[in-house]
């Protein structure tokens, strides 16, 4: 930890209070510090980082400095770091950094190396934009672009590891060939249903842009397709395929395993941030998944765990009554396998043929 020293100037009676931050062990005369500002020109992939290092004295010379990031606050050079060689007294540093995750949030901090040891500014935080260009199958994508739906819903998609999934709910009244979903309100006619159907989140059609519908299984297993042409709604073993990329373990007590599984999965897959989820640990949206919390509508046609809650259907049936789903809850860093109840109402993620 940099020893910090509360610093007063006074001018014609008025006291001016500010921190500083030096080298470890360093004398406040001598020891170099470093300054970090706000990030600009951020891009989908790509931010220009800005900053200053300063050696009060010429007794110490800057070996190196530079700016260091990763996805955790105050990063250190064992992390993410670009070095820019400067030995001079005073330098003012602006990098341009590419190769960073779309919409991710980064923090990023400006350091300077001397023979004392290394000194870092204070740490600012930006998140990237959501999408960015791919290839898939020999084909180059522009993430971001229009992908539609048979009623004109657009959707935007991410390349997780060997696949493509959307990044956001599904929220199509129709199936693929154009034929339509039924859109059942009432709570007793949802627990009598045989067949697929739909509803938004606690009947509010104003939910529906954010968190996308809720379907039963009869809807996403349903021959016409509830995902658009070329895109199906992705099978238990295509959901495993998509937690082994963030670093589940292919076994019976990884992927192959009910109830919370993994380690940190669930929070590579979960949107950063509180605009949607009432609360939400362990969230860094690694994987950009960007899962939202649409809740879910139970098998008696209550709703349930909106804001708190990320529900998705497989297209793997368990039993007669049952389908894999999986969960993402707002306190937890695991990913919910389990066979549920097919009269449920959950969210639907598609992904790419």
């Amino acid at each position: 930890m940099n020893p910090r020293i509360l610093c007063i100037v006074t001018f014609c009676f008025t006291s001016l209070f500010f921190e500083c931050s030096f080298g470890p062990g360093g004398d406040p005369d001598l020891t170099p510090y470093a300054t970090t500002y706000a990030v600009t020109d951020v891009g989908t992939l790509s931010a220009t980082f800005h900053g200053a290092v300063y050696t009060p004295e010429f007794e110490y010379s800057i070996l190196s400095n530079g700016f260091c990031w990763g996805v955790n606050p105050d990063p250190s050079l064992k992390d993410n770091s670009i070095v820019v060689p400067d030995g001079s007294r005073s330098i003012s540093i602006d990098v341009p950094v590419t190769s960073l995750g779309a919409r991710t949030t980064y923090f990023v901090r400006c350091y300077a190396t001397y023979e004392g040891g290394t000194v870092y500014g204070k740490g600012v935080f930006f998140e990237t934009t959501a999408f960015g260009p791919i290839t898939y199958n020999g084909t180059v994508y522009v993430q971001g672009s229009a992908i539609f739906d048979s009623e004109g819903n657009q959707y935007h998609f991410q390349q997780i590891g060997t696949q493509v999934w959307m990044s956001d709910n599904l929220k199509s009244t129709k199936y693929s060939d154009g034929s339509a979903i039924p859109k059942i309100t009432d709570t007793t006619a949802w627990r009598n249903l045989t067949t697929g159907a739909y509803d938004d989140y606690n009947n509010a059609p104003n939910n529906t842009p954010t968190l996308g519908l809720l379907y039963n299984w009869e809807a996403v297993n349903n021959p016409a397709n509830i995902c658009p042409a070329g895109w199906h709604v992705p099978t238990d073993d295509e959901w495993k395929t998509l937690e082994v990329s963030q670093g589940m373990a292919s076994s019976y007590y990884g992927t192959d395993a009910t109830g919370w599984r993994g380690t940190d999965q669930g929070g590579k897959l979960k949107e950063v941030g509180s605009s949607h989820w009432t609360s939400n640990l362990y969230a860094t949206n690694a994987s950009n998944f960007t899962a939202i919390p649409g809740g879910y509508r139970d098998s008696n046609g209550e709703f349930e765990e909106g804001g708190s809650s990320a529900n998705y259907w497989t297209a793997s049936q368990n039993d007669a009554s049952s389908a894999w789903s999986r969960t993402l809850g707002s306190s937890q860093n695991k990913v919910n396998r389990s066979a549920v109840n097919m009269k449920r109402g959950y969210c639907v993620r598609c992904v790419k043929d």
